[in-house]
């Protein structure tokens, strides 16, 4: 009986340090999140998140877009995530000083759908930004509309 009760603390044991090691392991092979933070040249459109591949974002000012929207405010803006998934991240418009930017929200193009799509968007009256929290793989087009027509 002795013997038993030996061999079943040993395999406990075992199990435990094999679980240890598996974890570990699978730690080493998860990348972990990588912080991301982007501006467009002209400064009007920032991004931060994160993303779990070593990825760059770029953001693109884009001319001549035909939004299907009323009261677009400003340009529409590629943002383009060279690899993987942008997690947690916020986008950020600088608005004209002459806009109320508690009349902005910004849309973002489902390219599924092929529709624009209003984003929760939040407002800063110290910094005259507006914010929305974005997610998205590959690339995405965004742009700043007002409220009021």
């Amino acid at each position: 009986m002795a013997g038993r009760k030996k061999k079943e603390s040993q395999i406990s044991i075992a199990i435990i340090v094999a679980m240890v090691l598996f974890g570990s392991i699978f730690l080493f092979w998860t990348a972990a999140p990588e912080q991301l933070v982007a501006g467009s040249q002209d400064g009007m459109v920032q991004v931060t998140g994160l993303t779990r591949s070593a990825a760059d974002v770029s953001i693109e000012r884009l001319k001549d877009v035909q939004v299907g929207v009323d009261g677009v405010i400003g340009p529409a803006y590629e943002l383009i995530l060279d690899s993987g998934h942008l997690e947690q991240g916020e986008l950020t418009f600088f608005i004209d000083e002459n806009a109320d930017v508690t009349e902005v929200v910004l849309y973002q193009f489902n390219r599924n759908t092929l529709t624009w799509l209003p984003l929760a968007t939040s407002f800063d009256l110290t910094s005259g930004s507006v914010s929305a929290q974005i997610e998205f793989s590959g690339s995405t087009l965004v742009v700043p509309v007002s409220r009021v027509l």
